[in-house]
């Protein structure tokens, strides 16, 4: 889901904490020094009251990326005040001339000439800048650095902010680069500099400038399309069984479907250098990958319940464990196993990244070459099956593929310098698979059968160095900004899609089935390759973006439940470890109601295993009330004991409660001893249980520290 601003909370202490005491905080702070525990709750505690004060955190989902502080600028409120006192002079003045008719006319003329005129004053003090202003501070957790979040949480305060300030001021360390830049950015204007700081302001209606979207580079989009039609073309070939065993040499149509095969076999690896290309510059971001293991389960799931729908696939077959695990958990049994070796990838890829850049050139083109000598060079000769051998599939050759695309970004090859080089080794590396199959069929005749397999390996040589002079090709080539370039730009972000569609495991072997590959075309075969695959293409990215659109209706949803949430979010805390021990309630009433005291007569049942139930809840409830919904912080052992004995004994009033109405509503009015348990009674135990715990057991220190005085 995408980022998201709300106020700050008290449960939110611990993470300003951190913020706060951060080095790169402190050295762009004007005031910086490490602030102790007890320090900053007294600071916490109190700015949250401070109704001059407006906290903000921004959050993903329920991962905190930094906070926004608005503080009212004391030099504003003389100038507000006067402006309040004018405001009321003239309102009194109207009143007398008869000006307030032109408010509600049902109520008296002073009473509409205040209301009227206090709208219109707030108005000419919005205009005017007589609002007070709002000096800003931010900081952005560590780990979120440089990811843009400085300017997103900005932005989405000014609209906030416009609802209180008439300006916004920023003051900022001369220093301080990576600040300078975001108010810049955001259409801060410089009012003064000295050498301590310099001093930015705006007026929060001000429209932002547009944020500057990262275009999509069209070359390697380009690259992406023609890679996915690549795949498409490798499974029409091997699905539709065209591809007879090289074994013996093919001939006819054979020979040139093996010849397209060869062509289109730099398909994986091209998509990975594209990663690797990319990596210098590369950030880790869990939410890409969570969208991508929810893309993942999303076709999973979904086609597999459209084909048992449509009665593709046989239903019962399916609902056993291993189909059920199979069609669940797709990343880790391989249902697509480039998706899964790829999110292993972008796992470790934030680690790689950070060794790139200090590696050096040298360093760098030595881990190079010694991955390719053993997942690439010695398999490539040796028939043997080597131990480090993944033949293409496996995370060690993504790996490989990920640090020679950084090598290339970084220095680049001087041995491929032109695109008509690049073209031409391309063609000469793919071409050399045939006489490769040629040789290793002459090892096959010696006794090593797994030679004849090596060729069209991922991570064969010639396929290797076919794939990195095919993306060579795309590198020397001009930057394409428009025309096809946009067009790949605005469709490669589907385009995995296609590979998802085609390849789940209903569709994998029907759709050659459904589109008659094995048939005969005769010299319209390359018709027919192309119409298919495009089919394909179109299909995959059509869905893709029906499922990009859901997606993203699922974040607003998000978005809008933790809006709601956050704004009670103690009693919605509260709901959910209700909810919880009422369905500890649920599975051990039963347990000891009708199993371990089932002896017994029934109101003696029902009461002792309701009691005995009403225990194991009790203490369950008390852990998630203390910890999760209230919070508290005692600590020593008198106060965690008299906490606990005050808990057990609400709990025990409304325990009385809940007795009572058992007996009184089966027994006496027989009403259905689940429906009382279960609905009725639930109910009203978790509002009463609110009601001590809030004002009684977890009652905040202040309040009763108000009491005290009182």
């Amino acid at each position: 889901m995408r980022a998201y601003l709300r106020k700050a909370l008290p449960t939110d202490r611990d993470r300003y904490f951190r913020w706060v005491n951060d080095e790169e905080v402190q050295r762009a702070s004007f005031k910086g020094h490490t602030v102790t525990k007890e320090e900053h709750r007294a600071w916490y505690e109190k700015a949250l009251a401070d109704p001059d004060v407006d906290m903000f955190v921004c959050m993903d989902f329920f991962l905190g990326l930094g906070q926004v502080r608005l503080t009212k600028d004391p030099s504003t409120s003389a100038a507000s005040a006067a402006s309040a006192r004018d405001d009321k002079e003239r309102a009194a003045a109207s009143s007398v001339q008869g000006d307030a008719s032109s408010c509600h006319s049902e109520r008296s003329e002073q009473s509409d000439a205040s209301s009227c005129h206090s709208e219109r004053s707030e108005q000419s003090e919005r205009s005017r800048g007589i609002l007070p202003t709002a000096l800003i501070s931010y900081s952005v957790d560590r780990d979120m650095r440089g990811q843009g979040v400085a300017k997103r949480m900005l932005s989405m305060m000014e609209p906030l902010a416009a609802k209180k300030y008439s300006l916004l001021r920023a003051e900022v360390k001369p220093d301080n680069a990576a600040s300078i830049k975001v108010f810049r950015d955001l259409g801060y204007r410089e009012v003064s500099r000295d050498e301590e700081k310099l001093v930015f302001e705006k007026t929060p209606a001000e429209q932002c400038p547009p944020p500057v979207k990262k275009e999509r580079d069209g070359r390697f989009e380009l690259l992406r399309l023609l890679a996915m039609m690549m795949i498409v073309t490798l499974h029409y070939l091997s699905k539709g069984e065209l591809l007879v065993s090289q074994k013996t040499a093919p001939a006819g149509d054979h020979a040139l479907f093996w010849l397209l095969e060869c062509f289109c076999l730099v398909s994986v690896n091209a998509y990975v250098l594209i990663s690797g290309y990319f990596a210098p510059e590369s950030r880790f971001s869990l939410r890409r990958i969570v969208k991508l293991w929810l893309q993942l389960f999303f076709y999973s799931v979904v086609i597999a319940a459209v084909c048992l729908a449509a009665g593709i696939e046989d239903i019962p077959g399916w609902f056993n464990l291993y189909g059920l695990q199979f069609l669940l958990l797709p990343v880790s049994n391989s249902h697509y196993w480039f998706a899964s070796v790829y999110i292993i990838l972008s796992l470790i890829a934030p680690f790689m990244s950070k060794g790139i850049k200090s590696l050096g050139q040298f360093r760098h083109g030595v881990a190079v070459i010694v991955l390719l000598v053993f997942d690439c060079l010695v398999k490539s000769f040796d028939p043997i099956p080597q131990l480090l051998d993944d033949k293409g599939l496996g995370i060690l050759w993504f790996i490989t593929l990920y640090l020679t695309g950084a090598y290339i970004r970084l220095y680049g090859l001087p041995f491929i310098k032109h695109k008509l080089t690049a073209f031409i080794s391309y063609v000469v590396c793919s071409l050399l698979v045939i006489p490769w199959f040629s040789l290793m069929r002459m090892l096959t005749d010696k006794g090593f059968e797994a030679a004849i397999d090596l060729p069209d390996d991922y991570n064969s040589l010639p396929v290797y160095f076919a794939a990195v002079a095919l993306f060579m090709c795309f590198v020397l080539m001009k930057e394409k900004k428009g025309g096809i370039g946009a067009l790949a730009a605005k469709l490669s972000p589907y385009v995995f899609g296609v590979y998802l569609l085609h390849e789940h495991v209903m569709l994998r072997y029907r759709w050659p089935i459904w589109l008659k590959v094995g048939d005969s075309y005769g010299y319209l075969r390359p018709l027919h390759i192309l119409s298919c695959v495009l089919l394909i293409m179109a299909a995959g990215i059509v869905i893709d973006l029906l499922r990009t659109k859901l997606f993203d209706f699922g974040e607003w949803f998000c978005d809008w439940a933790l809006g709601i949430y956050y704004a009670k979010k103690e009693v919605w805390d509260y709901l959910i470890a209700g909810v919880l021990a009422t369905i500890v309630s649920w599975v051990t009433y039963p347990i000891f109601a009708m199993y371990v005291f089932s002896f017994l007569p029934d109101t003696w049942r029902i009461l002792i295993g309701n009691a005995a139930s009403w225990l194991v809840t009790v203490i369950f409830a008390y852990v998630t009330n203390r910890s999760f919904v209230f919070h508290s912080e005692k600590t020593g052992f008198k106060d965690v004991t008299t906490e606990f004995i005050q808990f057990v004994a609400a709990r025990l009033f409304s325990f009385g409660v809940e007795e009572v109405l058992m007996v009184l509503l089966v027994q006496i009015m027989g009403i259905n001893e689940i429906l009382v348990k279960y609905v009725i009674v639930s109910i009203i135990v978790i509002v009463l249980n609110y009601i001590l715990s809030k004002l009684w057991i977890f009652k905040d220190k202040k309040v009763e520290k108000k009491n005290e005085k009182a």
